[in-house]
């Protein structure tokens, strides 16, 4: 199936389950630079960047390789500004040849470096040099998407498109969404699929101009109007203005005219500035709680296996709880199907067995519940909310598995029909974090829709119960990278209610704007449950053993490789989730039955008991 975005699939996409384990604050991205000459069919890459300090100085080096389809060279001369901690370094590169090198000195520490920061080239925009302009909507093969409704309103404006050969496509149909696009109303679920809900502009009429999130080079104009205006005399405004990103229009007259900033020449970084932390301002616990306790909403990034992390996100927990009694904790590591057992288990009205069986805890968290224990026990012990952020694995495993067609309308239902995809940073971001923890014919296109219906079902998750509970303040634990510079749940829950919040990060990068506060406790050793130490493959009579290390205390009390475990202490075992509940409640030192199926020769299948001291 085509990773081409379209309607159907930006309004149900995934978050695969292998970003959910290793996704971190932990995003340094490295970017690929591109000098691209259309006219010419040449590309021009910049590689091997370098650099070296020497004798007080510095050197940055680097080569310059041309790529060309017809297999030629040309000459170019190509500006460069060098940016230094004092000065601004104006250079001009004659390359000559296929591939050139290219050495710098700079007296000063160099932080960053623009190619043709004065637009003077012949070559493709950047995306990030793009500007959105009204103008971009007639480019290439322009669509224009009839609004689902009030269709007699815009009928005018529609027609007006028609003339400029914009093709003409119902909301139901198979859209590519990677070219211009016309869109009515910011409720229109298209603009819903892209920008997320955007804020009107008070006025008779309204165009707003964004750069397409699946091509940068190509726009999405979104218009309001309540039919007050004479759509005649707009139709002159939208060529007079086409050089503007949004014109707000009302009586008349145009009322607004913004244009959208955007950089210029392709941006190099080479250093970070230098940061400076004054020690004796560091922040105890205390003063951490004082700036975070008028916060509406604090969230709390994590690694998800470091006892420290969850000690911390506790303490913060406890100590916010006791100035304000009305706090509720949204927790990632449950999913939204499961509120309800949930809320059952906070309120006491089941017990901790049937709590980790019945939301499927191990099936779909994983991480050892030990390390949540004190924190679920806590919010039990003092009836705090917690609220089930996720989304349900078996949308996330479906899609990752078959393609976002592959799901139910009822599945469809469970996804939230607000999703912003324009985030550009963020999406360099993951496709950085895709490169390192996905098979390179894995689609990234899906993988990043994935991850914004990820984020955005956190981010309505929140909003929901803010909305029913305005009176209360919540904590929301989750993983960093869902919540290093906003990008993942902050600023889509923001977008959703302009709530005040702050971020908090364990152990993390002390990069800029990555978060309000960074915390850095010391290593923390916690009880884990114990373990066989087998790999195993469930099978429908158990649980079969497919390799055992030498090492393994089964292998020692005398199980096999293939060996089929039936039971525990006597206790029927079918999954993988049964035996990991079955061991949560033993610690080291312990020992246990354990029942399997042994085939033998001659005798068949046998059922033999072993004792494994844990």
């Amino acid at each position: 199936m085509s990773s081409e975005p379209n309607i159907h699939n930006l309004l149900s996409p995934l978050m695969p389950f292998l970003f959910l384990l290793f996704f971190s604050a932990d995003l340094s991205v490295a970017s690929e630079h591109f000098i691209e000459f259309p006219e010419k069919k040449i590309k021009i890459s910049l590689e091997n960047q370098k650099i070296l300090y020497r004798d007080g100085n510095f050197e940055v080096s680097f080569d310059l390789v041309q790529k060309s389809s017809e297999g030629k060279t040309e000459v170019f001369e190509i500006p460069v500004k060098f940016y230094t901690i004092k000065e601004e370094v104006s250079e001009t590169l004659r390359l000559e040849k296929g591939k050139q090198s290219f050495n710098i000195k700079l007296e000063d520490e160099p932080l960053k470096m623009v190619i043709d920061e004065d637009l003077k080239l012949p070559r493709r925009l950047s995306q990030e040099e793009i500007i959105p302009k009204i103008s971009m909507l007639f480019k290439g093969k322009p669509s224009i998407i009839l609004p689902e409704s009030r269709r007699d309103l815009y009928k005018p404006l529609i027609d007006f498109f028609k003339e400029k050969a914009f093709e003409i496509k119902e909301p139901s149909e198979m859209i590519d969404l990677k070219g211009s696009l016309i869109l009515f109303d910011n409720n229109n679920p298209i603009a819903k699929g892209l920008f997320g809900l955007q804020k009107e502009i008070p006025a008779g009429f309204s165009i707003t101009v964004k750069k397409n999130p699946w091509n940068p080079e190509f726009a999405v104009g979104i218009i309001n109007t309540d039919g007050s205006e004479d759509f005649s005399h707009i139709k002159e405004l939208l060529i007079q203005y086409q050089d503007y990103s949004t014109i707000a229009i009302e009586n008349g007259r145009v009322i607004l005219k913004e244009l959208e900033t955007a950089k210029k020449g392709i941006e190099i970084i080479l250093r970070r500035p230098v940061r400076i932390i004054e020690p004796k301002r560091s922040l105890s616990i205390r003063d951490l709680i004082d700036r975070l306790s008028d916060k509406k909403i604090i969230y709390i990034g994590e690694y998800h296996d470091r006892f420290s992390h969850h000690y911390l996100q506790r303490l913060l927990i406890k100590e916010i709880f006791s100035r304000n009694k009305k706090i509720a904790i949204g927790m990632e590591m449950f999913q939204r199907p499961f509120q309800q057992l949930l809320d059952d288990y906070i309120n006491g009205k089941i017990e901790e067995k049937d709590f980790l069986k019945q939301t499927e805890y191990f099936k779909r968290w994983g991480f050892d519940y030990n390390l949540y224990k004190p924190i679920i026990n806590f919010a039990r012990e003092n009836s705090i909310p917690v609220i089930a952020l996720n989304l349900s694995r078996e949308i996330i495993e479906r899609v990752s598995r078959s393609g976002i067609e592959s799901l139910s309308e009822e599945e469809k239902k469970q996804i939230p029909g607000e999703l912003d995809f324009s985030d550009h940073e963020y999406k360099k971001r993951l496709k950085e974090v895709f490169k390192q923890h996905r098979k390179p014919e894995g689609s990234f296109e899906y993988f990043y829709q994935s991850q914004i219906l990820w984020d955005e079902t956190m981010a309505m998750s929140v909003d929901e119960y803010l909305r029913k509970n305005p009176d209360y303040q919540m904590i929301v634990l989750a993983g960093g990278g869902h919540i290093a510079y906003g990008s993942g749940i902050p600023k889509r829950v923001f977008r959703r209610n302009s709530f005040d919040y702050a971020i908090v990060l364990i152990d993390a990068e002390d990069e800029e704007s990555i978060a309000d506060f960074i915390v850095y406790p010391e290593s923390l050793e916690g009880v884990t449950a114990p373990k066989l130490m087998v790999s195993i493959k469930e099978e429908t009579r158990g649980l079969r053993i497919i390799e055992l290390p030498d090492e393994s205390p089964s292998r020692k009390a005398g199980i096999k490789k293939n060996d089929i475990i039936i039971k525990i202490d006597d206790t029927p075992v079918f999954t993988l989730e049964d035996l990991r509940i079955a061991l949560f409640y033993k610690k080291s030192g312990d020992s246990v039955k354990i029942t399997v199926l042994r085939r033998y020769f001659l005798l068949g299948e046998k059922e033999r008991e072993f004792i494994v001291r844990l």
